[in-house]
């Protein structure tokens, strides 16, 4: 090898290091990506949509302020201590002749169980109504975007913050990044208040935003770009704001956008995103604007919160009834999900969403009359490889093994278990299989598991001899889904 081309594969595998993302495998790995994966064969990456609750719709808009609609839901979370759920949504938008002081209220909502919701009695904007009722902030006149709350686990004085992408001016010529703070969620105080906010140039209305505790607890911001390169084609920017919310850390940046395989009458409404295990998860807003207008949820992934991929296949994670209109389906036309994480609970991830009949609406159908919904998935159930009758292999590339055991998120897709379906785990290094852990010894897992604990040669799992080593694990799967692996705390 001459010096030249010595050179050139130095450099080349310094940057292949410097672009591979450091793997923790303390937490769980999914797959909606290659970044972990060096080989597979016979397997195929499967979008899991959630399954929608039969007591949908679980909270339908009734009271003046809400107009019958919920316009937006910002965020909906649970109270670990407590058991308690509360949601953030917007009611009705503009104002009437009844309620005159109301323009754009931002309201709460309160469950014991998850299904069950009631407007709390509150008093501390008792003069918009008369008297008492449930909304928590109100936006005035303006141009006004989707709000954010989002929990900050940094700031136990202020865990709440309240983001939204606001204009004072009616032809919504100067959004600003508006961002309030509160101790219980209920009462807030801006930080950065309507019409003082900071200017995030080329950043649109429909902001979203996500907490990042990475990078000193700033928030990701996500919105619709503007300018003339985005007339009726939407795309999706992104900036970083700083914690107290009064500085860009980054400038708008384009990260997402339609390309070639989408058809033309695709554009991105918005995206939302959140903090999963490894990974930043995305939901992008698929707006179909032919007719008749609808929107669908794909996902989208990033393993720094810089750089975004779509998951492929690019099929919905969530999609209107294709029939919906014609027999009545509350959601029919569009399934939001809340601008919040999913919330893990009872087993399970549940996914609050709003849902209408229309997106933007004609003569007879209006963009509102929308109702919220609760949706339910898999713990790491986005994505999973899928093996049929043929045996598929996935070898991940060599990760640094920090201890605990190896716990395997899967399920059998048919077969009269172990014999014709299973998962079934090798270790390699660098010289091949490891002795102790090979296919040969590997103990067929069956069934469905979480956190299923692969064995070899019927011995519990020990994996301490291989603390700190680069291992590669491969998979053997037929019949069956692989949705994820940790290395988990090892049992006592």
């Amino acid at each position: 090898m001459n010096l030249r081309t010595c050179v050139l594969a130095c450099l080349l595998t310094a940057t292949m290091a410097a672009q591979e993302p450091k793997i923790d495998l303390r937490e769980s790995q999914l797959f909606l990506d290659d970044a972990i994966v060096e080989h597979s064969t016979l397997l195929q990456r499967v979008v899991h949509q959630p399954v929608r609750s039969s007591r949908n719709p679980i909270y339908i808009p009734e009271a003046p302020w809400e107009g019958g609609t919920m316009n937006y839901l910002g965020g909906v979370e649970r109270d670990e201590s407590s058991g308690k759920f509360r949601a953030w949504y917007v009611g009705k938008i503009g104002r009437t002749p009844n309620l005159p002081k109301v323009s754009f209220p931002i309201c709460l909502l309160e469950s014991d169980d998850g299904f069950r919701w009631r407007r709390p009695d509150l008093d501390i904007n008792r003069e918009l109504t008369g008297g008492p009722n449930n909304i928590v902030l109100d936006m005035g006149d303006g141009c006004t975007g989707a709000p954010s709350v989002v929990r900050d686990p940094t700031d136990p004085a202020r865990p709440w913050k309240f983001l939204i992408h606001h204009s004072t001016d009616t032809r919504c010529r100067d959004y600003r990044v508006s961002m309030a703070s509160s101790a219980d969620g209920v009462r807030w105080n801006w930080e950065t208040a309507p019409g003082a906010g900071i200017k995030a140039g080329s950043m649109n209305d429909r902001l979203t935003a996500a907490f990042d505790p990475a990078v000193s607890g700033s928030f990701l911001l996500f919105s619709r770009g503007r300018g003339k390169y985005n007339h009726r084609v939407r795309t999706v920017y992104q900036a970083r704001l700083s914690r107290d919310g009064k500085s860009l850390l980054d400038q708008p940046v384009l990260a997402m956008k339609p390309d070639f395989e989408d058809d033309p009458s695709v554009e991105f409404y918005h995206m939302s995103a959140f903090r999963y295990a490894s990974v930043f998860i995305g939901f992008i807003e698929v707006y179909r604007a032919e007719e008749p207008e609808r929107a669908e949820i794909h996902l989208a992934v990033s393993r720094d919160g810089v750089n975004w991929q779509r998951v492929r296949p690019r099929t919905p994670f969530m999609e209107p009834s294709p029939d919906g209109m014609r027999y009545g389906v509350w959601d029919s036309r569009r399934s939001t999900p809340a601008l919040s994480a999913p919330i893990l609970h009872e087993g399970g991830l549940w996914l609050y969403y709003y849902g209408g009949q229309a997106f933007h609406g004609n003569r007879f159908l209006t963009g509102g009359e929308c109702k919220m919904g609760l949706a339910k998935l898999r713990p790491d159930g986005f994505v999973s490889l899928r093996a049929g009758f043929r045996e598929g292999v996935l070898t991940t590339r060599p990760l640094e093994w920090p201890g605990g055991r190896l716990s395997v998120n899967y399920r059998e897709i048919g077969g009269n278990r172990t014999t014709d379906a299973y998962v079934r785990v090798e270790l390699l290094d660098d010289n091949g299989p490891i002795r102790g852990y090979t296919y040969a010894e590997s103990t067929p897992m069956s069934g469905d598991a979480l956190n299923g604990e692969p064995s070899w040669a019927g011995r519990p799992q020990n994996l301490d001899a291989l603390i700190g080593k680069k291992v590669r694990i491969q998979f053997h799967i037929r019949n069956a889904d692989l949705f994820s692996f940790a290395a988990t705390p090892a049992r006592r």
